[in-house]
């Protein structure tokens, strides 16, 4: 048999990768999970950490809207909320490989605000979602209304304990813009009684960390009365403690996030009250409000505000709470 020339052993090893699937797209670096569907737009999504459900929702919309406009989105995250540095590099790399757009969750603002301008100088799309910049111009911002979210959630307080009102904030990173407004919110209603006070502690995103803020807290002569936890890992932190300690007259306890952990315990009253956002939305919208900008679309907004509720065990199974404590993707 006369032997097969070079090109021709190629061209058949070709069709049996086609015959095989072999079309998967190849992973880059540091990159979690891959949409394609067509090549022609890319997007980079680049998140505050890899895991969580509040996250997976946010990905799991901008992947349909990826789906729906016909368009490759990547998903990059540093696996701690608090690895700035790793965030800052994903950036970096997102502009370097020239995207057409990128979607951005930052964890630290201000080290994040330069690599907005770079990007935008070089004609990169740049949408922030979840927390935005104050020192930045971002050409779109989604996120929910945190100060308002701040703000009803320290009135429903004071529907739910009688004043004076001893509480303490446990949020994610005093870095993110979504914390400190979410803070700045409650610190609005709770500020107006002088008998009140109010402490703050920050667990970076850290089950471990929130049950130590916790523990050293609610000691035997401890006055606190409210607890905040303003991001899931530290609600999911902050409920391992109280259920440990079992005690009688445990604080009123407001939890940020719709987790399956988070609704169970609203539903075994070790939460009283759950602030759900519309994550899916912010992904969703993020990736089809990047679509419209790069191609061309003009805007006469410069941003959305996602919808958001107030959920207590008696209201969890209304319609709409349904809709957002329990998504369909």
């Amino acid at each position: 048999m006369k032997p097969q020339s070079p090109i021709a052993i190629l061209a058949l090893a070709c069709l049996v990768c086609l015959a095989i699937g072999c079309t998967r797209p190849v992973s880059i670096k540091n990159t979690v999970s891959k949409t394609t569907a067509n090549p022609t737009i890319e997007i980079a999504c680049i998140t505050k950490m890899q895991t969580g459900e509040h996250w997976g929702a946010v990905k799991s919309g901008a992947r349909l809207a990826a789906s729906e406009a016909r368009v490759t989105v990547e998903f990059y995250a540093p696996m701690s909320e608090a690895d700035f540095q790793k965030q800052y590099q994903l950036f970096q790399e997102a502009i370097q490989k020239k995207v057409d757009a990128i979607l951005i969750a930052a964890s630290d603002e201000a080290m994040l605000a330069p690599l907005v301008a770079q990007a935008k100088a070089q004609g990169i799309v740049v949408v922030s979602i979840d927390s935005g910049f104050s020192n930045a111009e971002v050409d779109f911002h989604i996120s929910s209304d945190n100060f308002k979210l701040g703000e009803d959630a320290a009135l429903a307080v004071l529907k739910l304990h009688d004043s004076p009102i001893q509480a303490t904030i446990i949020g994610s990173l005093s870095e993110s813009l979504n914390m400190q407004e979410r803070i700045a919110g409650i610190v609005s209603v709770l500020d107006n009684d002088p008998k009140s006070s109010i402490s703050m502690d920050f667990s970076s995103a850290e089950e471990s960390i929130a049950k130590e803020i916790i523990n050293r807290l609610l000691g035997p002569d401890t006055r606190i009365n409210v607890i905040f936890a303003l991001e899931e890992n530290s609600a999911h932190g902050v409920a391992d403690t109280l259920v440990s300690k079992k005690s009688k007259g445990a604080p009123v306890f407001i939890a940020f996030g719709s987790s399956k952990q988070q609704i169970s315990l609203l539903e075994k009253d070790i939460i009283d009250l759950l602030v759900v956002e519309n994550s899916f939305n912010m992904g969703y919208l993020g990736i089809m409000k990047a679509v419209e900008l790069i191609k061309g679309g003009k805007t006469n907004t410069v941003s959305l505000k996602t919808d958001y509720a107030l959920i207590t065990k008696e209201t969890l199974r209304t319609p709409e709470n349904q809709r957002l404590a329990f998504p369909v993707y």
